[in-house]
């Protein structure tokens, strides 16, 4: 690399949601130190002044950086929909200063998006990843469905989201009290709404309720709240049903190792911080059969996946494991072991060395 910037761009590190929380932990593992990069935030869901601002103070900046010669290359994250587009016009500043720009796509709902636009839309958005030096995807089989769009699959390359496992070490109490626990504890971190499968969930813990299972289950995030409250109210289990409010830092962290079961019943995901996250605090995961979930955990070895909308399978699962928690601990282990050898900080580095410097190789 040269003594040029790299320019990150991306919503603000405070911002709610998954790019956010990747954003944080490259800056908090030292990447941003070792590969030169200047991060500029695109967005702040403060406000509405604070959306306008975020962009166009980012977008004066990376034009005088490109006016002065001092950007090497961009990398720009971004999900779909109106994120997109609002990205793609610093890709578009990027191409006419001629700067390497990779495009980091993070939705999972990305293909829906691209199928259910306009066919001049469609156009827009094929064009504009034609003119990313590189299209980062979270997973092989993201990349070989992106192969429909992009026909030049030398631009596509894979680059799994990290986790700092430091900051979630698992406790051992998890192993040493799992036989005694009278009531395990389920968590659920994520925007509370019917696509992150929320009320599927509330439904299935009403099902494993009625068969004398005790649980409890703890969740946060922003969204839907009162309706979620109104429906744990309404099957008559408000009493086991507790919102945690937006969880991030320590207590983030404190709601992971309170937990034994992490769940995600979610019906759309790219590859999900919070799995990562509930891997690297020892809890056994339940989620769904979408996006990249099956290619970061394996069902039945390291995680119990289910397809998207499927209470009955839901409800299922939570019993087995609430009832066993032999099965809780292999398949927490397993998971554990698995982070460890694909979704280290180390192996992020090197893969990302690597995408930098056959960006900046490929002019």
């Amino acid at each position: 690399m040269t003594n040029k910037h790299i320019i990150m761009l991306g919503p603000s590190k405070g911002s709610k949601g998954g790019i956010s929380s990747v954003i944080q932990l490259y800056d908090d593992i030292g990447l941003f130190e070792k590969f030169n990069i200047s991060f500029k935030s695109t967005f702040n869901d403060k406000s509405k002044l604070a959306k306008i601002t975020s962009f166009v103070s980012t977008f004066i900046y990376l034009l005088i950086k490109l006016i002065r010669r001092d950007v090497s290359l961009v990398h720009i994250h971004t999900a779909s929909r109106t994120s997109f587009f609002r990205k793609s016009l610093f890709l578009w500043l990027s191409f006419i200063f001629r700067t390497p720009v990779i495009m980091h796509i993070h939705s999972g709902e990305f293909l829906e998006f691209y199928a259910e636009v306009s066919t001049v839309k469609q156009k827009y958005i094929k064009c504009t990843l034609m003119h990313a030096k590189k299209i980062i995807l979270l997973t092989e089989g993201w990349k070989s469905k992106f192969s429909g769009i992009i026909k030049d699959e030398k631009k596509l390359t894979v680059l799994a989201n990290p986790v700092d496992s430091n900051l979630f070490k698992k406790t051992s109490s998890k192993k040493t009290n799992a036989d005694k626990k009278s009531v395990v504890n389920l968590l659920f971190l994520g925007k509370v709404c019917e696509k992150k499968g929320i009320y599927d969930l509330i439904k299935a813990i009403k099902k494993v309720s009625d068969n004398n299972i005790k649980i409890q289950l703890y969740y946060g995030g922003h969204g839907e709240i009162e309706s979620v409250k109104h429906l744990a109210k309404s099957l008559d289990i408000e009493n086991i049903i507790h919102y945690l409010g937006w969880v991030t830092n320590s207590n983030k962290i404190q709601a992971y190792q309170n937990a034994d079961i992490f769940i995600l019943p979610s019906y759309h995901e790219g590859q999900p911080m919070t799995i990562l996250e509930a891997m690297a605090a020892g809890c056994t995961i339940i989620s769904t059969t979408v996006g990249g979930i099956p290619e970061t955990v394996i069902n039945n070895k390291e995680a119990l996946l289910y397809k998207a909308g499927n209470i009955n399978a839901l409800a299922n699962y939570i019993a087995q494991l609430a009832s066993i928690p032999q099965i809780r601990l292999r398949l927490a282990d397993a998971a554990m072991t698995r982070l460890n050898n694909s979704f280290s900080s180390d192996i992020l580095y090197k893969n990302l060395k690597e995408i930098y410097h056959d960006t900046t190789n490929r002019q």
